[in-house]
């Protein structure tokens, strides 16, 4: 795999280090749709323990219910990534705004509380 001077020298930063990964599906998805590139967690995982003690990497994401038409492919996506990650599911948001649904996700505050947990447990 070639990675580039700077990626390399943060992946040395990490040796001998625990490391956690929080992961937020909303922005994957939009950059994805913005640049065209998606994660492989798979080798991200791999890239990730041969330079860190990884503890984990949850993925964040809101799931959109059956009506929205986009179940199945969001069900596709997670059993790709199911192995390589630690899901941290809840149920996508709809909000009427000027006569039509909005999606949200709002996986921001559930990230946050993951993280203090996470640290909670290391402290004590």
């Amino acid at each position: 795999m070639n990675i580039d001077a700077k990626t390399k020298t943060i992946l040395e930063s990490l040796r001998s280090k625990k490391v956690g990964v929080f992961c937020d599906d909303s922005n994957l998805y939009h950059s994805y749709k913005k640049y065209g590139w998606r994660v492989d967690f798979k080798k991200f995982r791999k890239l990730l323990e041969s330079y860190c003690d990884l503890k984990f990497i949850n993925y964040h994401i809101a799931i959109p219910d059956r009506m929205n038409g986009v179940l199945d492919g969001t069900e596709n996506f997670l059993q790709k990534i199911i192995p390589s990650v630690t899901l941290k599911k809840k149920r996508m948001k709809y909000i009427p705004v000027e006569g039509k649904m909005v999606k949200k996700a709002d996986v921001d505050l559930e990230i946050a509380l993951d993280v203090v947990r996470t640290i909670d447990e290391i402290i004590w």
